[in-house]
């Protein structure tokens, strides 16, 4: 995980911190729910 958070700042920020968001929406509620 810090290697791909890392990996992503170094992206444009936008887009990397609008993937990275719309990955942490769908996953985290998966992660909670299980």
């Amino acid at each position: 995980m810090v290697c791909g958070m890392t990996h992503a700042t170094q992206t444009p920020h936008l887009a990397g911190r609008r993937e990275w968001i719309g990955l942490a929406v769908l996953v985290l509620p998966l992660l909670l729910v299980s």
